[in-house]
């Protein structure tokens, strides 16, 4: 008969005592996360705040045209024209005054670059309030399609309500004095 010595294998197959009673690990993890949670959280509301103000907004940011006085904006677009290698920017307006306007002409600035004066369609017709002038300008750029374009827009027009002698039953606004109004805008080229 053979009798067998315990051999170190059988001594290192034995379990290890645990570090920590059961309970413990539960409570590390819960102090791990209490500690570094409210890095990472800091960590992830600083990207996203970084994203949606800095990165997004050239993204996502919706078409907007506003004068302070004078016409509103109804609507605007920019599109491009990859052949000849322009950019022509629509901006529709409405005159929203309680008078006629006419010879309406319009200027912007890109970039710190002013345009020459561009009339706006059918420049001797009176607008009456509400009535829509449509006008269109080529930017001295070519801008890719998606490109977010900024800037000011200046309308000179001839303001009927200035005239003393203004009849709306006859109107004529020969000789009213020309006004500024001037809005801003941003769009996406299209």
């Amino acid at each position: 008969m053979m009798t067998t010595k315990p051999t170190r294998f059988k001594e290192a197959t034995r379990k290890a005592p645990r570090a920590y009673p059961s309970g413990k690990h539960a409570q590390i993890a819960m102090e791990y996360l209490a500690t570094y949670g409210w890095a990472i959280l800091i960590g992830v509301v600083a990207i996203s705040l970084i994203y949606f103000y800095l990165i997004a907004p050239n993204i996502i940011a919706p078409s907007s045209c506003i004068f302070s006085i004078g016409v509103s904006c109804s609507d605007m677009a920019a599109t491009t024209n990859g052949i000849a290698g322009n950019t022509v920017l629509t901006v529709s307006l409405q005159n929203a005054q309680q008078f006629p306007i006419t010879n309406p002409t319009m200027f912007y600035n890109i970039n710190g670059t002013n345009s020459s004066a561009l009339p706006c369609t059918s420049p001797s017709m009176i607008y009456n309030p509400g009535n829509t002038i449509i006008c269109q300008a080529t930017l001295p750029m070519q801008a890719q399609a998606g490109t977010l374009i900024y800037g000011k827009i200046y309308v000179n027009a001839s303001y009927c309500g200035l005239l003393p002698s203004f009849n709306f039953t006859s109107p004529s606004c020969s000789g009213a004095p020309k006004q500024t109004y001037v809005g801003t805008f941003n769009t996406h080229v299209g």
